[in-house]
């Protein structure tokens, strides 16, 4: 999946070691002055993992992105 292609809010699945998770894409920070792109997907199931005001935010690199990710059904 081309990271570029993404909508803020859409479902999305990650597939991980153990096992896949559904996520959903907060926003997009494209490279800037020889930066990486960050992507940014909310996970429900790691929401208040470090505190009661942790949202599961993680960030994703557009590698990570491209070969991890799917569009949910």
């Amino acid at each position: 999946m081309r990271p570029t292609t993404i909508r803020p809010g859409e479902r999305l699945v990650v597939r991980t070691g153990l096992g896949t998770k559904t996520a959903f894409f907060v926003r997009r920070v494209p490279a800037q002055c020889g930066r990486k792109a960050v992507n940014y997907l909310r996970f429900p199931a790691f929401a208040g993992m470090d505190g009661p005001e942790d949202e599961g935010v993680c960030e994703m690199s557009d590698y990570d992105v491209s070969r991890r990710v799917e569009r949910a059904k």
